[in-house]
């Protein structure tokens, strides 16, 4: 039994490994490039990953079409126009065995991929660890529709437009692309509703991010250690912020939440920064485990909330730091005055009465139509004024209007 199993073991050694592709075709720059037949009663095909590929190239052109020749044509053997609509899994991977033994594709160093006209897809880890630096997307193509898990992670890409086709994109889509500094959603997406995890995981690079209208949710730590991501502009269809979906985001200004958004997860901010100003809109409802807590490093000075009714909250430690307490081992409630809370009119008491909102010391009442959200660059004031205009020596009891230099203007409460 034992020689059974090591002649065995030799016929699986020295037969070669079946090819992952189904035929290849050079393209118009005479680049060999490989194909898995999708559908032959469509006559569709995508481009297939091969082991001992190729690609040492500055453009690489995907070709619309291929020709897929079945047999000798002296004998009459009809050609087959093949359409290509996707890109496959692994397709340009540049990947090494862990143990370090066998390099595989160490030749996807093409710095700009053209991508054909009637392509729906790019596959899983498609281009995996390859030198590719910039996607060349065809004009007015209306089939694309997806892009795979991980079919970026790790590559050399320094810019992305997704089309406004879009409808999904994997995880970790372009997790870890170092040198990824603008990421752009085109413009009329309809279709695509959520960034998923990790999908901008890791990319330092990253600066300014602009998200599309249709995007509802944003997925768990879909930009996490995006450390040099300084703006993010949401767009209104926004619902939920997943959890730690901008930790250590350490250079990331406060952002303008949209009207609309519901649900603020754990840690969904978390990092070592500070806010001068932040205002929760109308619709929100659900504040999870240290979303806006400095015990994860964020510190607000000013929190607006625009409900009138107190949001509700995960755990005591959403809004603002606790201590350790040594005797009872457990953690202590803390009253919160690195923070001041300010409420719409009327609402204080709600605010004053509802556990963990009344674990601040400064609550006030403010305007939500009246007042604009305070911006981290602290203009300089000009002035402070009575409700009437007059101008004032220094803040007084009630309500105060405070003027700045730059044409803003802030109502504050003194008590």
């Amino acid at each position: 039994m034992t020689k059974v199993y090591f002649c065995l073991f030799l016929f699986l050694l020295l037969v070669p490994p079946v090819q992952a592709w189904d035929f290849c075709v050079p393209n118009e720059d005479g680049v060999m490039l490989y194909y898995n037949i999708v559908s032959e009663d469509e006559q569709s095909c995508e481009v297939a990953y091969c082991h001992h590929a190729s690609y040492i190239c500055d453009i690489l052109t995907i070709p619309e079409m291929v020709i897929l020749n079945r047999g000798n044509r002296d004998f009459g053997d009809p050609d087959t126009l093949m359409k290509v609509i996707g890109i496959g899994d692994w397709a340009f991977r540049y990947y090494c065995d862990p143990d370090g033994v066998e390099p595989y594709n160490l030749h996807s160093d093409f710095n700009i991929i053209k991508l054909p006209y009637g392509l729906s897809y790019i596959g899983e880890s498609a281009f995996r660890g390859s030198g590719v630096q910039q996607i060349v997307w065809p004009e007015n193509n209306e089939w694309f529709y997806s892009i795979g898990e991980c079919a970026f992670f790790m590559s050399a890409l320094k810019s992305i437009k997704i089309p406004k086709t879009t409808e999904e994109i994997g995880p970790s889509a372009f997790d870890t692309c170092v040198i990824l500094s603008q990421v752009e959603f085109e413009e009329g997406n309809e279709k695509l509703t959520y960034l998923p995890e990790k999908c901008f995981y890791r990319c330092p690079a990253l600066k300014e991010v602009r998200l599309c209208s249709s995007i509802a949710e944003i997925g768990n730590r879909a930009f996490m250690y995006c450390r040099n991501l300084s703006t993010v502009k949401f767009a209104e269809g926004l619902k939920t912020i997943g959890e730690y979906a901008f930790s250590q985001c350490i250079r990331l200004d406060a952002p303008r939440l949209p009207d609309g958004l519901q649900f603020l997860k754990t840690s969904a901010f978390g990092g070592h920064r500070t806010w001068q100003s932040l205002e929760l809109p109308e619709t929100i409802w659900d504040i999870g485990e240290y979303a806006l807590s400095s015990d994860r490093g964020l510190r607000i000075i000013n929190l607006y909330v625009r409900k009138k009714t107190a949001p509700y909250c995960v755990s005591p430690y959403s809004l603002g730091t606790y201590l350790w307490d040594d005797k009872t081992r457990n953690y202590t409630d803390t009253r919160i005055t690195e923070t001041k809370l300010y409420v719409p009119i009327g609402c204080i008491d709600e605010y004053a009465t509802t556990y963990p909102w009344n674990r601040f010391v400064f609550i006030a009442a403010y305007d939500p139509a009246g007042i604009e959200q305070v911006r981290i660059s602290k203009p300089q004031p000009e002035g402070v004024f009575s409700l009437d205009g007059r101008r004032l020596a220094k803040t007084q009891k009630g309500l105060n209007i405070i003027r700045y230099k730059d044409g803003t203007a802030k109502k504050i409460v003194v008590k």
